[in-house]
């Protein structure tokens, strides 16, 4: 897992300690997982025609790379960022914003030249979206069980009947920590308008005289997923050169 070296040097992370945000902790590797896996096969009647099978194992994965890649690009001498987004409802529908800016540019598509492009930047700038590992990520794991009946019924064929489940724990999961927040409201004519609040964190980043970032983008390991699966097969020995197989799965999968 990436660790505290990478996170210590983010921009986004940088930005909110300075504004003494809980958000702002350093995470460990998670490198001491325990991973059991057991299993168990007993023949029913000591002749191998009625055969009981099971397991069970915990199976660590390995952290998607795209996931901390914009935090680390943050931490880099130079970063990457927007320097340019088109937006509506804050001003002027059909209005854009310079980041780095606060005015408004009266900017159209195809009707205005693009903007300028500066120089790679090397900090954030007002509006720029900040990317975030959570302080308290784990990496992925799977809880694999299955139990299965195994039955000879010739010397030739065998049907199988077996249930599968998988619960998937500490999936990513991207969650903005600083959202625009819109409102309904009425105007003087009473017409309905949708008016947007200032960001949890503007005052706080415009107080410490940092970057008021917009969107700012935590990583953080609370998904999860689930899978069950029911498997019927049968596999008839037809000839030297031929089998019959049959299959069939009955199986559902949420996330």
């Amino acid at each position: 897992m990436i660790g505290a070296s990478a996170i210590a040097k983010s921009r986004t992370y940088l930005e909110l300690l300075a504004i003494g945000n809980p958000y702002a902790k350093l995470s460990h590797d998670d490198n001491k997982d325990f991973s059991p896996r057991i299993g168990f096969a007993y023949d029913l009647a000591g002749q191998g025609k009625h055969i009981l099978r099971g397991g069970y194992g915990l199976y660590y994965g390995n952290i998607f790379q795209n996931i901390p890649l914009f935090m680390i690009q943050q931490a880099n001498p130079t970063i990457y960022q927007s320097v340019f987004d088109i937006f509506a409802g804050d001003t002027v529908p059909g209005t854009s914003l310079i980041l780095g800016q606060n005015s408004a540019q009266g900017w159209s598509f195809g009707n205005s030249p693009s903007p300028t492009i500066p120089p790679p930047l090397t900090t954030l700038v007002d509006g720029a979206t900040g990317r975030l590992m959570d302080p308290n990520y784990r990496n992925p794991v799977s809880q694999q069980f299955n139990v299965g009946y195994q039955w000879a019924a010739t010397k030739n064929s065998v049907v199988e009947i077996e249930y599968v489940h998988e619960l998937g724990l500490h999936e990513n999961k991207t969650v903005n920590i600083n959202p625009k927040i819109a409102t309904l409201g009425v105007d003087s004519s009473g017409n309905p308008i949708i008016t947007s609040a200032p960001r949890p964190l503007s005052a706080a980043f415009a107080a410490a005289g940092v970057p008021v970032l917009g969107r700012v983008m935590d990583e953080q390991s609370v998904n999860r997923s689930r899978y069950d699966g029911l498997n019927f097969s049968y596999r008839q020995h037809m000839t030297k050169h031929f089998s019959l197989n049959a299959n069939y799965t009955l199986s559902r999968a949420m996330g």
